[in-house]
């Protein structure tokens, strides 16, 4: 049959669900075959026209062949199918009127009109119904085979109609490397999947070149890992209110400078993985809510920040891991924003770990933030920092950290092997109750300028916390430093005055009602009737002490009555 010889014209890259709706045409095929047949449409009119069929030929090649209404308009319309040919050059140098043949390496088809070969563009096939070209099934195009690059195959396809459900899958060859980037602007992409045969796609981009940009659009899916291979720039770059879809175990390792970059937009990437990047694995900014639970952030190559939420951002991290981070500053910065990090891990940075400044607010339970060079856990003008059960051991900084009138919730919480275990300064307040120490450097506990640790119930390797773990001289009392409460073992005093009447006596023993050994016992000639000049104490227990009188020299003065006020105090 003779229409069998355009079926190698056929670009088989997309498929368009052409029906029963090719049969409402018939009525009005006539018209076109008339204006053909009578050359009422210049050949510019008919050559544009020509577009739409060679269109929804190639979207569905052999079917729309083969269907009866198509054959009906080649036929009405007197073209005359032949068959394919290898290049432009390969075209007959005379053939007939009408004559439609097919040229492969460019995959464009030729029809021969008053002695040459015109490129069709657009055919109108008149009266056609918008509904027959919807594509209604899913369909998948290979990378380069069928479309050299993405930006290709999503420019060319994203004119196309689709029934809603139906997805294009953008499938990458094995063994391709990637080469150009992809950007998207002001668009609907999410019927689009981003696929490879490969379980990782290798990228070689010039320096400063983004890889993969969204600016208010809806994103493709993006089904697959990229590693740059530390070439380019941003891997994953969506601003302006774009919304975005990344599936699990996917996304853009070993960025040039971010891997993955969110500003005024909405992503959604469970399980993901952006780790390598040489400046930032993420940043999120400028009021952008992402959910990125699960997600695979470690091995950050430099940068202040390994993540970065900013701005009035709120990101969902939960279970998320950052570790071994060498950025400089810390492993993840939250400022003016709301980030949860439940059950995350900041282990290993070559700065801090977590650091919640101006404002911000950082759910961070059960997380673990050992091994940090500097602080494990922060929290800075005015944030507030929930670490409840979290784990930081053996950090270079303080374990747990609050400063400038912020607080941190860390009760039940582990800080061992630190420089300062728990220290909160400059306002700041820390509930630690419950909470377990063990082996500071410096001290276990610590209050600065006016800081507040909350040590209720607080242990030591098992043991009640001790005057000896912390930085000031007894629990439960202000001081300069600050205040560190322990309801259990806490600060008691009591005061008192007695007299010793017996002019042959030069002791006193006073009677005190602490039920403990007093860690501090101090006494004073009391009233007008002293003659020593000074007491002696001596013999303290958990009931009493001794004062003795002594005079100038400090001699014992027996016989010599003395009054004195007295003061017991225990921590």
């Amino acid at each position: 049959m003779e229409l069998e010889r355009i079926y190698p014209m056929m670009d088989e890259k997309t498929a368009v669900d052409i029906d029963g709706n090719f049969q409402k045409i018939e009525g009005v095929t006539g018209q076109l075959t008339n204006e053909v047949k009578n050359h009422q449409i210049s050949l510019n009119t008919l050559s544009s026209n020509v577009s739409d069929v060679k269109k929804t030929i190639a979207n569905r090649g052999k079917e729309i062949i083969a269907s009866e209404v198509v054959q009906s308009w080649l036929a009405k319309n007197e073209f005359k199918p032949k068959e394919a040919v290898a290049t432009y050059a390969d075209l007959p140098a005379v053939a007939e009127q009408k004559e439609i043949r097919g040229v492969l390496d460019t995959n464009q088809i030729y029809w021969y009109d008053n002695g040459k070969w015109t490129l069709q563009s657009r055919v109108d096939l008149n009266g056609l119904s918008n509904r027959s070209l919807v594509q209604t099934s899913n369909i998948t195009f290979n990378i380069p085979s069928q479309y050299p690059t993405l930006q290709a195959a999503i420019d060319d396809l994203s004119t196309r109609a689709f029934k809603q459900g139906t997805t294009i899958t953008l499938m990458i060859d094995a063994g391709h490397i990637v080469t150009t980037p992809l950007r998207l602007v002001n668009g609907d992409y999410s019927h689009f999947r981003i696929a490879s045969k490969d379980a990782v796609v290798f990228v070689n981009l010039p320096s400063g070149v983004n890889f993969i940009f969204g600016n208010n659009a809806k994103m493709p899916v993006l089904s697959t890992v990229f590693d740059m291979q530390n070439t380019g720039a941003n891997g994953y770059n969506i601003e302006d209110s774009c919304v975005a879809k990344v599936d699990s175990r996917c996304g853009v390792i070993n960025a040039g400078v971010t891997c993955l970059y969110v500003r005024s937009s909405m992503l959604r990437a469970a399980y993901s993985v952006w780790s390598g990047g040489n400046d930032r694995t993420a940043w999120v900014t400028r009021g952008s809510i992402v959910s990125i639970p699960e997600a695979n952030f470690n091995d950050c190559k430099g940068g202040l920040y390994a993540v970065y939420v900013s701005r009035s951002s709120n990101a969902d991290l939960s279970n998320s891991t950052i570790d071994n981070s060498k950025a400089t500053a810390c492993a993840l910065r939250v400022l003016r924003s709301r980030c949860t990090f439940i059950s995350g891990s900041t282990q290993n940075s070559i700065s801090d770990g977590i650091v919640a400044t101006q404002a911000s607010s950082i759910g961070c339970d059960n997380a673990n933030v050992s091994g940090c060079a500097n602080n494990g856990v922060s929290s800075m003008s005015g944030s507030s920092v929930d670490f409840g059960s979290g784990t930081a051991n053996n950090c270079g900084g303080n374990g747990i950290y609050a400063s400038g009138v912020s607080s941190i919730h860390a009760d039940s919480a582990t800080a061992t092997g630190c420089n300062r275990n728990v220290a909160a300064i400059y306002g700041a307040v820390i509930n630690f109750a419950g909470g377990k120490v063990a082996d500071a450097k410096d001290k276990n506990l610590a209050v600065y300028s006016g800081g507040t640790i909350y040590a209720t119930n607080v242990t030591n390797k098992g043991a009640t916390v001790k005057t000896t773990d912390i930085n000031v001289t007894s629990f439960n009392r202000l001081s300069t430093y600050g205040l560190i409460h322990n309801a259990n073992g806490g600060y008691k005093t009591a005061t008192g005055v007695a007299t010793d009447t017996t002019a042959t006596s030069g002791d006193r023993n006073v009677s005190h009602t602490l039920g403990v050994v007093p860690t501090y016992v101090s006494a004073q000639l009391y009233g007008a009737n002293n003659t020593g000049t000074s007491v002696q104490i001596t013999g303290v227990t958990s009931t009493s002490f001794t004062v003795r009188l002594l005079d100038g020299a400090g001699k014992p003065m027996p016989n010599t009555p003395f009054t004195v006020m007295y003061k017991v105090e225990t921590n």
